[in-house]
């Protein structure tokens, strides 16, 4: 697979598909190093997991660049991957310790006995994330369930690939042990493995709703929990008390931002009549001031990822 940038069209980097042939035997691995994940403690792990936070904050340019040179994103937007990324890991290894420890219950008039929930992982994870958002939204799902003890397959999107390897880099240098996150490459034939196979025991998927509708019908025919983030129509209602230059300025970012290649990105705006007028003024004019450069270090926004999705949208 090769990796474009859709700026310049020039080759990010390549990687090797995964042979479909290998696919079990990746599972296989992942389900064994998951047995010795799985005994450290809560705590253990997010000292791993913390060493990662480290050391995506120390290479925190290059990866900037990177997201920008795969997806065609200004720096800024990369920015706020990395730094939404640090904080999420900061949060989930300072309180997943408190949220996973085990919780009493009373045990009601059996005075002798003692009750209590208990949390274990599931298994294997298998994640396949997209590219639009190709560091939060793999790294998010992927450091949940290495913190809960489970191991990780990941299929990352095939126009993002080499942001998924870098990723992989972050957490073996951090201490993660060898198959406990693994990556496999490839189309929607890989993905389907991951969902399908019986060595998977969770699978989370972002992606389209078509997609999402048939993974969710694969595992429930499997009875395999599924979490599922999936695109929308989102509507945003401007009231006639509102802001009308803070409701226009979220009109803009929550429309433009990424070039409108978000699940929950503004697509239409419902405005009160009486302050319409006043609203679509402002609105076309703050529009006409958006910087559009190849310079991802002073344009505001970016590029559409490929032609495909171009072509999608028009």
């Amino acid at each position: 697979i090769i990796s474009i940038n859709p700026i310049n069209k020039q080759i990010v980097g390549k990687v090797s598909i995964t042979q479909p042939k290998t696919v079990d035997d990746i599972l296989q691995k992942s389900a064994t190093a998951q047995t010795e994940w799985g005994k450290l403690r809560v705590s253990e792990r997010s000292k791993i997991l913390t060493k990662a936070r480290r050391i995506l904050v120390k290479k925190s340019e290059e990866i900037i660049r990177l997201i920008s040179d795969e997806t065609g994103k200004p720096y800024w937007d990369s920015f706020m991957e990395v730094i939404t990324v640090a904080e999420h890991l900061k949060y989930v290894c300072k309180e997943a310790p408190f949220i996973l420890s085990k919780e009493h219950r009373s045990s009601s008039i059996f005075l002798h006995k003692k009750s209590y929930v208990q949390y274990v992982p599931y298994g294997t994870v298998g994640v396949i994330s997209p590219w639009n958002y190709p560091l939060i939204l793999t790294m998010s799902p992927v450091i949940e369930a290495l913190i809960s003890g489970n191991s990780v397959v990941l299929k990352p999107s095939e126009y993002t690939p080499i942001i998924a390897e870098t990723i992989k880099k972050i957490f073996l240098e951090s201490g993660v042990p060898n198959n406990v996150f693994q990556i496999v490459h490839g189309y929607g034939d890989i993905g389907n493995m991951l969902v399908n196979s019986k060595k998977t025991n969770l699978i989370c998927f972002t992606g389209s709703v078509k997609v999402g509708q048939i993974v969710a019908k694969s595992c429930a025919q499997q009875l395999k929990p599924v979490v599922l983030e999936l695109g929308g129509k989102d509507p945003m209602i401007v009231m006639d008390d509102a802001n009308i230059d803070r409701a226009v300025s979220a009109a803009i970012w929550g429309g433009f931002s990424n070039c409108g290649q978000t699940c929950i990105s503004v697509e239409r705006v419902y405005v009160i009549d009486s302050i319409a007028d006043k609203f679509i003024g402002l609105l076309k004019k703050q529009i006409l001031d958006i910087r559009v450069s190849d310079d991802k270090e002073n344009s505001d926004l970016g590029t559409i990822i490929n032609q495909k999705q171009k072509d999608l949208i028009g």
